[in-house]
């Protein structure tokens, strides 16, 4: 794909091109760019737009999500099972890995195992902070649990976190219904 790269990096310095110095943009409010760098960087082709900038202007976008999650969890008490935390704390941490939001207050625990919804799907995690429920059969993810939530929720989609699941991906794709495993450290055998 190297030649089709540097085609394509080629043909965007040409667009915002003017005169013999093929990096300089050519005038106008159109362009976003004074100059187009085009490198190779350790085996990587970097295509840069250089803006520059004289005076104060507005950002270019984007944004910032603050967010406080609770408790830091310990990951030497998690790997020693000497602590495990509550579902809120687990559950919270997981809901912003898997959805990049925070967990809608009041939203945790209102069902079993149901964590929150985010756009267009729920979030559940079947865990109790407990060594002997999450090492055992009831704590995998199940045929029964994914049509409970499959008949109850209709179209939704569903992402269920679990020490362990007993059915096939297929299954549970056609169900509307995405398995992710709870870190091994908070279940593993000691």
């Amino acid at each position: 794909k190297a030649d089709a790269l540097v085609k394509r990096a080629e043909a965007l310095r040409a667009e915002h091109a003017s005169g013999e110095d093929a990096g300089d943009l050519l005038p106008g409010p159109e362009r976003r760019f004074d100059k187009v760098e085009i490198e190779v960087l350790d085996g990587e082709l970097r295509v840069d737009g250089v803006r520059r900038i004289s005076e104060k202007v507005d950002g270019l976008g984007g944004e910032f999500t603050f967010c406080t999650l609770g408790e830091a969890l310990d990951a030497e008490k998690l790997l020693s099972g000497e602590h495990l935390p509550s579902f809120a704390e687990l559950g919270a941490w997981l809901f912003h890995l898997a959805t990049g939001a925070t967990l809608p207050r009041g939203s945790a625990k209102a069902r079993e195992f149901y964590l929150g919804d985010a756009g267009d799907r729920s979030v559940w995690m079947i865990y109790k902070p407990d060594l002997a429920f999450l090492t055992s059969a009831d704590a995998a993810l199940k045929l029964s649990f994914a049509e409970r939530l499959h008949g109850e929720h209709g179209d939704r989609r569903h992402l269920v976190f679990a020490p362990a699941k007993f059915v096939s991906n297929r299954q549970l794709l056609d169900l509307g219904v995405e398995y992710a495993s709870l870190p091994f450290a908070l279940f593993r055998e000691h």
